[in-house]
């Protein structure tokens, strides 16, 4: 079960409307407003309902966000070991070697072949090979923006936009 992080209560018939809306796949939520209107209680107490509801989502998010780079350092450590596991077998083990652990059958430790590009100077290959240079290219956003406003660009706008902001 998912624990939930609450930092205000919200009420409770805001909250079932909400996730009785919510995409399973993608988390959105698409609530009609009628649905909303619908609900008996003052408009500043849904209003309100809703923005503490946000928040506490936003707690969410936040806490999740620890949590994840938590358990991408966990496994950045749980990689490093298992990396020392197989040089200390690298070590023990004689290359081509064979080992096999009869008794139970979980082991089996073999040697194979492999080829991987190492690159000792990679600004002498880039100028020698430049067909063998990968150039990724995206826009610059706010270079746009600026020439934008000396002169106009075909296929591109600025956009004013509202944006909401929950205080």
């Amino acid at each position: 079960m998912e624990h939930k992080m609450n930092l205000y209560e919200i009420d409770a018939a805001i909250m079932n409307l909400a996730e009785s809306f919510v995409d399973e796949e993608t988390g959105e939520i698409t609530v009609d407003p009628a649905q909303l209107d619908a609900l008996e209680m003052a408009k500043v107490q849904k209003i309100t309902n809703i923005c503490r509801y946000t928040r506490n989502l936003k707690a969410q998010i936040v806490a999740n966000k620890e949590e994840a780079a938590r358990f991408s350092t966990r496994a950045s450590q749980l990689g490093k070991m298992s990396d020392g596991l197989k040089k200390l077998l690298i070590a023990v083990i004689p290359e081509g070697e064979k080992v096999k652990d009869e008794l139970t059958d979980t082991v089996l430790v073999s040697w194979r072949k492999s080829s991987a590009v190492v690159i000792d100077d990679e600004e002498k290959v880039m100028e020698l090979y430049p067909d063998c240079v990968k150039i990724t290219k995206s826009l610059n956003k706010t270079a746009l923006e600026d020439k934008l406003k000396t002169v106009g660009i075909d296929g591109v706008r600025i956009e004013d936009r509202q944006n909401i902001q929950i205080k």
